[in-house]
């Protein structure tokens, strides 16, 4: 069976055929390229994700660390709090021996160190001044000095307030005022 007996019919069947063989192949050969493409994909996904666990795994390690050292430096913080104010407290020429270590009592049992910023100033004014009396320079000072303190005094008698207070202060810090004794 020639080529030339045959139908034209029969010739377009076979082209058509052979246009879809051709097409088969080319549709297969794309597809091919496609699932390789998609197994590379599907491997560099794997990678990816195997990265990302790790590096959230790493990332919780940071964390975890940097938690540790923000809580061993606000531990530090509270220390050093309070040694300044422990040493403040031993170099104070205005307070005695018994006073310092109620004093240092208190301060070592702040837990902050704005709380033993209070503590220690709270209890250095209810005991006493830190700053040394100034000594008068001139003989008018002296004088003038002598005299404001012994109006100060017949003042201090009027307040009766504030020595409630202060005395109240004394007994919260355990501190004994003259009175009491």
């Amino acid at each position: 069976s020639g080529h030339m007996n045959r139908p034209e019919s029969e010739m377009k069947e076979m082209e058509a055929m052979e246009l879809a063989k051709r097409q088969d192949e080319e549709v297969a050969e794309e597809m091919d390229a496609l699932k390789s493409t998609i197994e590379e994909l599907q491997e560099s996904i794997k990678l990816h994700k195997s990265k990302q666990i790790k590096l959230a795994k790493e990332n919780k390690k940071y964390v975890d660390a940097v938690l540790l050292l923000k809580e061993k430096v606000e531990i530090v913080n509270v220390s050093n709090a309070k040694l300044l104010y422990i040493n403040k407290t031993l170099e104070s020429d205005s307070l005695n021996e018994r006073q310092r270590r109620k004093l240092v009592e208190a301060i070592s049992k702040a837990e902050t160190p704005k709380e033993a910023k209070v503590i220690y100033e709270t209890l250095q004014s209810t005991v006493g001044s830190t700053e040394a009396p100034s000594v008068p320079k001139s003989l008018s000072e002296a004088v003038s000095r002598n005299s404001s303190l012994i109006l100060n005094s017949q003042r201090k008698e009027h307040k009766k307030d504030d020595d409630i207070f202060s005395e109240r202060m004394q007994r919260l810090a355990g501190i004994n005022n003259k009175k009491n004794n």
